[in-house]
């Protein structure tokens, strides 16, 4: 299985803290991220209030970006 790196800039330290995941696909990485992050904001939403912003990025095994989630207030 290919491993995903998540890096994100919310959570209750608001510093980044990547994690490591090994993953059968691009497509599960995909809907990790978005559970992950939201793991994260339910943690220290409060963060997300004040900063108005969060990101999540995976990378390959390589630390290469293979995509990047933005949530942020408009």
């Amino acid at each position: 299985m290919p491993l995903f790196q998540f890096v994100s800039d919310a959570g209750p330290t608001g510093i980044p803290s990547p994690a490591e995941l090994d993953l059968p696909s691009l497509r599960d990485a995909q809907y990790e991220a978005v559970r992950y992050l939201g793991e994260l904001l339910k943690d220290d939403g409060a963060e997300f209030w004040i900063k108005q912003s969060a990101t999540m990025a995976v990378n390959d095994a390589a630390g290469d970006r293979l995509f990047t989630l933005e949530l942020a207030l408009t």
